[in-house]
């Protein structure tokens, strides 16, 4: 608010029965203000008023600041929880990446079992003399591969 509108005076009103008024600076109006006994009351009553307005500005001032700082806050946590979305996602796909490289993992190993199975299943094959105890160790290699006790 301007400081001028802000400022209460008062005067003793002869017009007025020598009472004494209270208003604005700037209202010249007849019904204007406030009309009291003396004039320590409406000095104390001036002092208070303009005491109030500044206080009020002041306040209001501040309710200004902290909205617009609450803004700020407001852009900045929608910043914030953009970015969290974004890792979020990045570390789902991070885990889900992970998950297949074990299962990578797993096979590989499977197929090297099953690749070692295989060899040994070929020495029998190719060095044994007795064909029903080749063609049984090579049975007896085949379902250890697959039981994983290779």
């Amino acid at each position: 608010m301007n400081a001028i509108m802000s400022e209460w005076e008062t005067f003793c009103d002869i017009s007025y029965y020598h009472l004494w008024r209270v208003r604005r600076k700037n209202e010249r109006g007849f019904n204007d203000g406030y009309h009291l006994q003396n004039g320590e009351e409406a000095q104390a009553l001036v002092e208070l008023l303009n005491r109030l307005e500044r206080e009020r500005d002041e306040v209001t001032k501040d309710l200004e600041f902290r909205r617009e700082l609450y803004k700020v806050q407001e852009q900045y946590l929608e910043t914030a929880r953009r970015e969290h979305d974004e890792w979020r996602k990045k570390f789902e796909l991070s885990v889900d990446a992970v998950e297949i490289a074990a299962r990578l993992a797993r096979a590989e190993s499977e197929r090297d079992e099953m690749l070692e199975a295989l060899m040994k299943i070929e020495d029998v094959f190719v060095d044994g003399e007795d064909t029903y105890e080749g063609w049984r160790a090579m049975g007896n290699i085949a379902k250890a591969a697959l039981e994983g006790k290779v």
